[in-house]
């Protein structure tokens, strides 16, 4: 797995459904935060802990940790239900945890949901994803030396992406309401989202 690519099939299409079904902005600070902890945390090489599995997916979240907290949250418990439900994940620790290992959707919603629990603002500096990362991950070991890299790799992918003008790949309807629409709360109602296309620019022959 490379960052371009999990940005690609996976953080973009998740974070823009998450922008209409739960109110959370797509923002390229998310992108960039979301590719650099993943990066930080497993390289991209594994998704569960080696060589004790106590964490689950690219972003590593232990089922008492991370898993719990964006479940019990004041400010993303309702969000992480629905997006459960819509995953076909039952909205319990003890089911979410496994399922990070495989499902990538399911373990950037729960990314983006921790980060969404942090009062300040999504950070634009280096040091200040360092920062944040401490502050919500808490790692118990800490690896400093490595975090430019994860954060560089993170600004190449995002700029060495871009959004094909044929943006419809298909679409998929989910029974899912928006939760920042507390008035339609009580009735579901389907929502239509498109698959992005991106491409490289190396794959469109520019130079």
């Amino acid at each position: 797995m490379t960052p371009a690519l999990l940005l690609g099939l996976t953080v973009r299409p998740v974070l823009a459904w998450m922008a209409e079904a739960c109110g959370i902005p797509h923002t390229a600070e998310a992108e960039r935060m979301l590719l650099a902890i993943a990066m930080q945390e497993t390289a991209l090489r594994h998704r569960r802990q080696v060589p004790v599995a106590h964490a689950m997916g690219f972003w590593q979240f232990e089922r008492g940790g991370g898993v719990a907290g964006v479940l019990r949250h004041r400010s993303t418990a309702e969000r992480a239900r629905a997006i459960c439900e819509a995953l076909l994940v039952k909205p319990e620790a003890a089911a979410v945890h496994p399922a990070l290992e495989q499902n990538d959707a399911l373990a950037c919603a729960f990314a983006r949901l921790l980060l969404w629990t942090d009062p300040m603002q999504l950070p634009r500096a280096e040091s200040q994803g360092w920062a944040c990362y401490l502050r919500l991950w808490r790692p118990g070991r800490p690896h400093p030396a490595t975090w430019p890299e994860a954060w560089a790799a993170a600004e190449r992918a995002i700029a060495g992406y871009c959004y094909d003008p044929i943006t419809a790949m298909g679409e998929a309807d989910i029974n899912f309401f928006p939760l920042h629409r507390r008035h339609q709360k009580k009735e579901p109602f389907p929502i239509k989202f498109t698959y992005v296309v991106l491409v490289s620019d190396k794959h469109l022959g520019h130079h």
